[in-house]
């Protein structure tokens, strides 16, 4: 199950660390709001439900704004497989092959315009993180 955490900034460090303690998978952290919440998108063990995770975190950070809300689990089997072992590793070929997953998945232009301004809005690391949102990477 994946959640997004989102957090006051100033808990950046020990939001992850936390979150990782709880058997989370970090999948992608960023800033938001302007640069003042710290958002975490984490995969954690099947069973793990949200009401455990926020009541974990309320009860270590009583007075922080914490909020989780899950990931949708219907777009997460929705994912099309982009194979990119083997194939040429530079930004162009990875944008170029998950471009073409998506046509042949039948996603809108709408949510390929959303993979696009992510996968975009960073560096190479970024990109990479976001593709393993978007698809199911091989």
């Amino acid at each position: 199950m994946q959640y997004v955490v989102t957090m006051g900034q100033n808990f950046r460090g020990a939001l992850e660390r936390a979150l990782r303690e709880l058997g989370a998978v970090i999948v992608r952290a960023q800033y938001v709001d302007g640069s003042t919440r710290w958002q975490v998108l984490a995969r954690f063990p099947a069973r793990t439900r949200q009401r455990d995770v926020t009541q974990l975190l309320w009860a270590k950070w009583p007075d922080a704004a914490v909020t989780v809300e899950p990931v949708g689990e219907r777009e997460e089997e929705t994912r099309p497989p982009l194979t990119l072992v083997g194939r040429d590793g530079n930004a162009f070929m990875v944008l170029g092959l998950a471009f073409r997953a998506a046509k042949k998945a039948g996603w809108s232009q709408a949510r390929i315009a959303d993979y696009k301004q992510k996968a975009t809005s960073g560096d190479y690391n970024n990109l990479l993180a976001v593709t393993q949102e978007f698809f199911a990477v091989q």
